[in-house]
């Protein structure tokens, strides 16, 4: 998406965009960077609220041949 349209569809002006984010993949990778953030601390607290030993609650969420490269 141009940032153009972006700006448009967020309501802020092309300038606006800018003031916050150096060029597109700025955003890209802020975006990345929260969903990153996000999904680790949904698995950090999925794990957390289970009891039991960590690499079985790895195994539990990502299958046993990601546990067993840890």
């Amino acid at each position: 998406m141009r940032v153009e349209a972006l700006a448009q569809a967020l309501g802020v002006t092309k300038g606006g965009f800018y003031g916050h984010f150096a060029d597109r993949n700025a955003l890209l990778e802020e975006m990345l960077d929260t969903w990153e953030k996000a999904g680790t601390e949904d698995i950090i607290a999925r794990a957390g609220s289970q009891p039991g030993d960590p690499r079985a609650k790895l195994q539990q969420f990502f299958g046993s041949r990601a546990a067993g490269t840890l």
